[in-house]
């Protein structure tokens, strides 16, 4: 077993700046064996080359008061996302004991990153500690204030609400560390559809505008402005962000639901407001994206193509929850209407230098 000597920054107040310079051993992290697949074991961590790409020599180590994910609670989480559907064997998954942070990648304020690394053509998963039993309570009781805050308006959808209640129920730590997988993985497809499509960029306009353009041409990015407050009022870069999150949230959403029948096991955690009040909206958008992942989804586009590095992350509920309360004390909101007109459009590919023409209401490049 190889043992990788850090020098690490322990955190003693982030809030100050106050850290304490030490050495630390990151250990070469073995999950274990999945039922025997040696396959799948294979395929789940060699620490070496994800230390090298993730961390440099500026990079602040977060140890205190962490709470690694016990072997038991990741192995249940893949078998549970392979058996939805996920195809997790097709990348590589890592469960980390520690958090970090870097000019490159904030491991310390996210759950789970997705990265395609610089030196090879995988695509990783990375889980972040979490102390997963806390985490579900902590979301229930987010969940329950919205539910309330809707009840109290008169605009909650109580059908939408009764099959989030059932979903409840199946919450364990293993189930909840496999939405955060399928949540991943679903980003992993996105990324092999920018390879399928072309969507990339030399400049960072460029490409939140190729971005851009293929959310509205799906006609996702509206469906995405009915249940995202004040959409409208976003940049065109928090726009393309929004969506991408909703749409790897559609993903993991529709693997449950397709498993089970009859349940979500989780809301969106960036959507779920509009969707509490109009579950219309939510089952419109997991329609939409099932065609947008069509080819990578059913494996047409099948791993990794193009050896552009990036990764995206996924932040907790409690920070998106944050986020959507900024969003929704900019200016009144009704959760499952929008604002986003055709003039928002226009503006937003002006601002990102593309030229569009309108035909029949689908917008084309000229």
């Amino acid at each position: 077993m190889e043992i990788i000597k850090l020098k690490a920054h322990k955190v003693i107040n982030p809030h100050i700046n106050e850290y304490e310079e030490f050495e630390i051993d990151l250990e070469e992290i073995e999950l274990g064996e999945i039922e025997e697949d040696k396959s799948l074991v294979r395929n789940i961590t060699k620490t070496t080359k994800m230390l090298s790409e993730l961390t440099d020599k500026n990079t602040i180590y977060y140890t205190k008061d962490i709470v690694r994910r016990p072997n038991f609670e990741v192995n249940g989480g893949i078998k549970y996302a392979l058996e939805r559907g996920a195809r997790l064997k097709e990348a590589k998954v890592f469960n980390l004991c520690f958090r970090f942070l870097n000019s490159r990648f904030d491991g310390y304020n996210t759950t789970a990153l997705m990265v395609r690394p610089r030196t090879s053509i995988e695509e990783w998963i990375i889980l972040l500690p979490e102390d997963t039993k806390s985490t579900i309570s902590v979301e229930k009781d987010i969940f329950h204030k919205q539910i309330e805050k809707l009840l109290l308006r008169g605009l909650l959808d109580s059908d939408f609400h009764n099959m989030v209640v059932e979903g409840y129920n199946l919450l364990t730590p293993n189930e909840r560390c496999a939405q955060t997988l399928m949540h991943e993985y679903g980003h992993v497809l996105q990324w092999r559809m920018y390879d399928y499509l072309n969507i990339k960029g030399e400049t960072e306009k460029e490409f939140i505008g190729k971005q851009y353009l293929w959310f509205l041409q799906s006609g996702y990015l509206e469906n995405v402005s009915k249940r995202i407050p004040n959409f409208e009022n976003l940049t065109p870069k928090q726009k393309v962000y929004y969506s991408k999150e909703c749409l790897v949230e559609d993903y993991r959403i529709n693997l449950n639901w397709k498993y089970f029948n009859d349940k979500i096991i989780l809301p969106s955690k960036y959507a779920y407001r509009g969707d509490f009040a109009n579950s219309k909206l939510m089952w419109e958008g997991l329609s939409i994206m099932e065609k947008m992942l069509k080819p990578a989804i059913e494996g047409q586009v099948s791993m990794r193509q193009l050896k552009r590095a990036s990764s995206e992350k996924e932040v907790s509920l409690k920070v998106a929850n944050h986020q959507l309360d900024l969003l929704e004390n900019k200016q009144d909101w009704i959760p499952g209407t929008s604002n986003f007109s055709e003039k928002h459009i226009l503006d937003d590919l002006e601002s990102l230098g593309l030229n569009v023409k309108l035909e029949k209401d689908l917008y084309t490049t000229v």
